[in-house]
């Protein structure tokens, strides 16, 4: 893989991914030469564009980046993520801003990995009349998990739950857990995509977790803190966390426990949701 200064004929030879398919037509307006303006790279693989991306100035200490991404994508997403964090980290002005379509998975999570964090939704705003997220990213921001900060005066659990509601507004991932059982020991194995931000449960028993592989910064009523593994971090019951991982990160829940049924599992180790909104 290569990249060059991007140019706006390189949209048209790229088989554009369909959320972003609208940007093609829109090259006759002037959209290509709009984006080529500012900072601009394409990303290349096998002689062909993969991903274009870059920022624009919209007027002094504020920018707004972009990125259009080819179909199937996949494995090279690694790939974009590292050129785009490159062309845009030693250069963020005051604030940077996007807006992703919010039924565009990838390009969320393209936000998350670079740092931003999500401030809205605007309703109806891309040409092809979908809603948009609008992403920020300010030069001190720390990470996603920072958002916290800006909650004002408020109950450390209720700055996580509040978190957590407005993650649910955007796209899920499936993430299915492996279960391992030994004599009075169980185990959660998951595995979290980089940029991915994921809300724990909250647990009724005191537990430990191993972090086997990459590095994930993690929120509690005791602030962030950043984690790489290989660590194991004890947990006290009652404790609610939400992860932001930094890379693809391997997490395993340890309780101790003879029980082997998963329905009984959830009974006995998790506190409801419903029980949460009446925690003091």
């Amino acid at each position: 893989m290569h990249t060059t200064k991007f140019d706006p004929s390189h949209l048209l030879e790229m088989d554009i991914q369909p959320h972003q398919e609208w940007t093609r037509a829109e090259q006759e307006s002037g959209y290509g030469k709009f984006l080529a303006a500012g900072v601009a790279e394409t990303l290349w693989h096998d002689n062909k564009p993969i991903a274009c991306y870059g920022g624009v100035v919209l007027w002094p200490g504020n920018g707004e980046v972009w990125a259009i991404l080819s179909r199937g994508i996949g494995t090279a997403m690694t790939a974009v993520v590292r050129a785009f964090r490159a062309l845009i980290e030693d250069s963020v002005p005051r604030r940077l801003q996007a807006y992703v379509d919010a039924d565009f998975e990838p390009g969320i999570r393209l936000m998350f990995q670079l740092g931003f964090q999500v401030e809205g939704k605007a309703r109806a705003y891309l040409a092809n009349g979908h809603d948009a997220f609008l992403f920020a990213r300010l030069a001190d921001d720390a990470q996603p998990l920072a958002v916290v900060d800006t909650y004002g005066d408020m109950p450390a659990l209720a700055k996580i739950m509040r978190l957590e509601s407005e993650m649910a507004v955007l796209p899920q991932l499936d993430i299915e857990p492996v279960h391992h059982f030994s004599k009075g020991i169980y185990a959660r194995e998951i595995i979290i995509p980089a940029g991915a931000l994921i809300a724990g449960k909250m647990h009724a028993t005191d537990h430990l977790n191993i972090l086997s592989k990459g590095e994930i910064s993690v929120l509690t009523e005791n602030g962030i803190e950043r984690l790489r593994a290989p660590a194991v971090i004890p947990a006290r019951a009652g404790m609610k966390r939400v992860g932001y991982a930094h890379e693809e990160t391997v997490w395993t829940t340890i309780h101790g426990t003879d029980e082997t049924d998963l329905a009984k599992l959830e009974a006995e180790l998790i506190i409801p949701a419903a029980a949460l909104e009446v925690l003091p």
